[in-house]
């Protein structure tokens, strides 16, 4: 019997769930670990040997699931606040409606708000918005959510996000670097009409690809003395 291609998006959805229980049940089992290694820890006298103890949990996680530390105690923090401030998520997770993306999202707004009331709100609200929108949606409602149950907060956030604009750039070794500038939305915004507007005026006759003649104008633009117009003369070393 030849399955049909409606009965293959279900039984597809049916994987999504499994995979978003056993998700949720491996978070569990991890918290557990944790948590009775951190009881073992508790049974020794030296401050010493507890701090070390306690930080070899972690490293003791990652190892196991193999990923980085940040990754480890990222991932458990977030679990841990979802279960403890929004029981209505937690088990939209253990049942299969939610993903790990998800609980991260959200868990991520949780520490952005102050009031009880808020999360209570939140937690009312959100799971029927997950189940029925994208990833990326959901993080402009959570942002929306936020800046209309607390505004203040909302404002003090974007004040301290703005405060952390920064570039950094880190070689690859292949003769390529990676290029990344945290910036302020409007600034942002502007550059992207920018490229935007750039990418239109690409002659047809150039042979490169759009994100090519992209990057390439990036680099010029950066390279150039806004004074004169004139090349920026820079010596750089490559070994």
């Amino acid at each position: 019997m030849t399955t049909g291609l409606v009965d293959l998006l279900d039984l597809a959805d049916c994987h999504a769930r499994e995979r978003n229980r056993a998700e949720a049940a491996n978070t569990l089992t991890l918290l557990e670990f944790a948590h009775r290694k951190q009881l073992e820890g508790l049974e020794m006298e030296s401050a010493i040997l507890r701090r070390l103890h306690n930080a070899s949990i972690i490293d003791g996680i990652a190892a196991a699931m193999r990923w980085s530390r940040g990754a480890t105690q990222n991932r458990l923090f977030e679990a841990q606040q979802c279960r403890h401030k929004t029981p209505g998520v937690w088990l939209a997770h253990q049942v299969g409606d939610l993903d790990g993306r998800h609980v991260q999202l959200i868990s991520r707004t949780l520490s952005r708000l102050e009031e009880d009331a808020s999360v209570l709100k939140l937690d009312r609200l959100v799971v029927p918005y997950a189940t029925s929108h994208t990833h990326p949606e959901l993080k402009a409602w959570l942002a929306r959510f936020v800046a209309r149950v607390e505004p203040k907060t909302d404002e003090e956030s974007t004040r301290e996000a703005v405060e952390a604009r920064r570039v950094e750039i880190n070689h690859n070794g292949d003769g390529t670097s990676d290029f990344y500038a945290l910036l302020p939305t409007q600034t942002a915004a502007a550059i992207q009409a920018h490229l935007t507007k750039t990418a239109a005026l690409k002659p047809a006759a150039d042979t490169r690809t759009v994100n090519q003649y992209l990057a390439d104008h990036v680099g010029e633009q950066l390279l150039t003395d806004p004074a004169t117009g004139a090349n920026v003369n820079v010596t750089v070393g490559v070994t």
